[in-house]
Protein backbone atom coordinates (compact mmCIF):
# COMPACT_ATOMS: atom_id res chain seq x y z
CA UNK A 1 0.00 0.00 0.00
CA UNK A 2 3.01 2.32 0.40
CA UNK A 3 4.57 1.59 -2.52
CA UNK A 4 1.08 2.47 -4.29
CA UNK A 5 0.79 5.28 -2.34
CA UNK A 6 4.75 6.62 -3.03
CA UNK A 7 3.88 5.72 -6.69
CA UNK A 8 0.75 8.19 -6.83
CA UNK A 9 2.69 10.94 -5.34
CA UNK A 10 5.54 10.39 -7.72
CA UNK A 11 3.42 10.07 -10.56
CA UNK A 12 1.53 13.54 -9.16
CA UNK A 13 4.90 15.57 -8.54
CA UNK A 14 6.03 14.63 -11.72
CA UNK A 15 2.61 15.20 -13.58
CA UNK A 16 3.21 18.88 -11.87
CA UNK A 17 5.83 19.60 -12.49
CA UNK A 18 5.92 18.58 -16.44
CA UNK A 19 3.04 21.09 -16.50
CA UNK A 20 4.27 23.72 -15.07
CA UNK A 21 7.38 23.26 -17.84
CA UNK A 22 5.26 23.08 -20.49
CA UNK A 23 2.91 26.06 -19.83
CA UNK A 24 6.47 28.24 -19.07
CA UNK A 25 8.48 27.03 -21.97
CA UNK A 26 4.65 28.08 -23.75
CA UNK A 27 4.87 31.50 -22.18
CA UNK A 28 8.59 31.99 -23.28
CA UNK A 29 7.13 31.05 -26.71
CA UNK A 30 4.32 33.68 -26.39
CA UNK A 31 7.02 35.84 -25.46
CA UNK A 32 9.22 35.58 -28.50
CA UNK A 33 6.38 35.06 -30.84
CA UNK A 34 5.15 38.77 -29.60
CA UNK A 35 8.64 40.18 -30.45
CA UNK A 36 8.31 43.19 -32.36
CA UNK A 37 8.51 42.40 -35.98
CA UNK A 38 9.72 46.05 -36.73
CA UNK A 39 13.52 46.79 -35.29
CA UNK A 40 15.19 49.36 -34.18
CA UNK A 41 18.18 50.88 -35.72
CA UNK A 42 21.72 51.21 -33.71
CA UNK A 43 20.65 54.26 -32.59
CA UNK A 44 17.40 53.40 -30.89
CA UNK A 45 14.84 54.03 -33.31
CA UNK A 46 12.18 51.86 -35.56
CA UNK A 47 12.04 52.10 -38.88
CA UNK A 48 9.32 51.14 -40.51
CA UNK A 49 6.48 52.89 -43.39
CA UNK A 50 3.51 52.40 -44.57
CA UNK A 51 1.95 54.94 -47.28
CA UNK A 52 -1.04 54.85 -49.75
CA UNK A 53 -2.18 56.74 -52.60
CA UNK A 54 -4.93 59.11 -51.68
CA UNK A 55 -6.53 59.89 -54.89
CA UNK A 56 -6.57 58.52 -58.68
CA UNK A 57 -3.62 60.02 -60.87
CA UNK A 58 -3.77 60.30 -64.33
CA UNK A 59 -1.37 59.81 -67.26
CA UNK A 60 1.67 58.36 -65.61
CA UNK A 61 5.06 58.02 -68.08
CA UNK A 62 7.66 55.97 -66.36
CA UNK A 63 6.79 58.51 -62.80
CA UNK A 64 6.99 57.67 -59.20
CA UNK A 65 3.86 56.55 -58.11
CA UNK A 66 3.80 59.36 -54.93
CA UNK A 67 1.95 57.70 -52.18
CA UNK A 68 0.74 60.95 -50.36
CA UNK A 69 -0.44 59.57 -47.28
CA UNK A 70 1.05 57.93 -43.96
CA UNK A 71 -0.44 55.39 -41.92
CA UNK A 72 3.21 54.34 -40.50
CA UNK A 73 6.43 56.30 -40.92
CA UNK A 74 8.77 55.34 -37.99
CA UNK A 75 11.77 57.05 -38.51
CA UNK A 76 10.70 59.40 -40.58
CA UNK A 77 12.66 57.68 -43.56
CA UNK A 78 9.70 58.11 -45.80
CA UNK A 79 9.04 61.24 -47.78
CA UNK A 80 5.30 61.59 -48.88
CA UNK A 81 6.20 64.53 -50.88
CA UNK A 82 8.54 62.95 -52.98
CA UNK A 83 7.09 59.40 -52.54
CA UNK A 84 10.70 57.80 -51.46
CA UNK A 85 11.90 55.75 -48.17
CA UNK A 86 15.61 56.81 -47.22
CA UNK A 87 17.76 54.24 -45.93
CA UNK A 88 18.50 56.29 -42.47
CA UNK A 89 20.82 53.78 -41.38
CA UNK A 90 22.91 50.12 -43.45
CA UNK A 91 20.69 47.56 -43.19
CA UNK A 92 18.54 44.63 -44.49
CA UNK A 93 14.69 45.57 -44.83
CA UNK A 94 11.36 44.35 -46.29
CA UNK A 95 9.72 46.51 -49.07
CA UNK A 96 6.40 45.84 -50.70
CA UNK A 97 3.99 47.51 -52.84
CA UNK A 98 0.77 47.22 -54.72
CA UNK A 99 -1.19 49.06 -57.37
CA UNK A 100 -4.97 49.49 -58.72
CA UNK A 101 -6.24 50.64 -61.85
CA UNK A 102 -9.65 50.36 -63.43
CA UNK A 103 -9.08 50.56 -67.49
CA UNK A 104 -12.62 50.98 -68.69
CA UNK A 105 -11.60 53.14 -71.70
CA UNK A 106 -8.44 50.86 -72.94
CA UNK A 107 -9.47 47.25 -73.18
CA UNK A 108 -5.96 46.03 -74.02
CA UNK A 109 -3.75 48.21 -71.48
CA UNK A 110 -0.62 46.88 -69.52
CA UNK A 111 0.59 48.50 -66.80
CA UNK A 112 3.91 47.63 -65.02
CA UNK A 113 5.06 49.08 -61.63
CA UNK A 114 8.74 48.52 -60.74
CA UNK A 115 10.19 48.69 -57.47
CA UNK A 116 13.80 50.32 -57.52
CA UNK A 117 16.67 50.96 -55.75
CA UNK A 118 18.93 54.50 -56.68
CA UNK A 119 17.34 53.53 -60.15
CA UNK A 120 17.96 50.01 -60.30
CA UNK A 121 15.14 47.35 -60.81
CA UNK A 122 14.22 45.07 -57.31
CA UNK A 123 10.52 43.89 -58.33
CA UNK A 124 8.33 43.93 -60.80
CA UNK A 125 4.12 43.54 -61.30
CA UNK A 126 2.38 43.59 -63.88
CA UNK A 127 -1.75 44.29 -65.04
CA UNK A 128 -3.85 43.94 -67.78
CA UNK A 129 -7.00 45.56 -66.61
CA UNK A 130 -9.20 44.63 -69.52
CA UNK A 131 -11.85 46.69 -68.17
CA UNK A 132 -11.88 45.63 -65.00
CA UNK A 133 -10.49 46.43 -61.21
CA UNK A 134 -7.34 44.75 -61.44
CA UNK A 135 -4.46 45.13 -58.69
CA UNK A 136 -1.09 43.56 -58.62
CA UNK A 137 1.85 43.87 -56.63
CA UNK A 138 5.49 42.31 -55.13
CA UNK A 139 7.77 42.29 -52.43
CA UNK A 140 11.70 42.15 -51.73
CA UNK A 141 13.86 41.63 -49.41
CA UNK A 142 17.01 44.01 -49.68
CA UNK A 143 20.44 44.95 -48.42
CA UNK A 144 20.71 48.98 -48.91
CA UNK A 145 22.91 51.66 -47.43
CA UNK A 146 22.38 54.35 -45.67
CA UNK A 147 21.07 57.26 -48.21
CA UNK A 148 19.77 54.61 -50.76
CA UNK A 149 16.64 55.63 -52.33
CA UNK A 150 13.80 53.43 -52.33
CA UNK A 151 10.24 54.16 -54.62
CA UNK A 152 8.08 52.61 -57.24
CA UNK A 153 7.61 53.65 -60.48
CA UNK A 154 4.91 53.35 -63.50
CA UNK A 155 5.17 52.67 -67.14
CA UNK A 156 2.15 54.49 -68.01
CA UNK A 157 -1.36 55.26 -67.71
CA UNK A 158 -3.33 55.52 -64.24
CA UNK A 159 -3.51 54.32 -60.68
CA UNK A 160 -6.33 54.50 -58.58
CA UNK A 161 -6.01 55.64 -55.17
CA UNK A 162 -8.52 56.53 -52.42
CA UNK A 163 -8.01 56.92 -48.96
CA UNK A 164 -11.10 54.83 -48.03
CA UNK A 165 -10.07 51.84 -49.54
CA UNK A 166 -6.58 51.97 -49.29
CA UNK A 167 -6.06 49.47 -52.75
CA UNK A 168 -2.42 51.38 -53.68
CA UNK A 169 0.30 51.10 -51.28
CA UNK A 170 3.89 50.49 -50.44
CA UNK A 171 5.26 49.52 -47.22
CA UNK A 172 8.73 48.65 -45.47
CA UNK A 173 10.82 47.99 -42.42
CA UNK A 174 14.25 47.22 -41.03
CA UNK A 175 14.54 43.42 -40.75
CA UNK A 176 17.85 43.82 -39.13
CA UNK A 177 21.24 45.39 -38.88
Amino acid sequence: MEFVFMYCFLLTVFTTTTHAAAVGIAKENEQKDRAPIVKRSASGGNIAFSAYLGSYVQDFNNDKIVFDNTVLNEGNAYNRGTGEFTAPVNGTYLLSFQFENWANDVPDLQQVATLKVSGNVIASAIIKPMGRSTQAGNMAVVRLIQGQKAYVTVDGGNVYGQSSERFTFFTGALLYQ
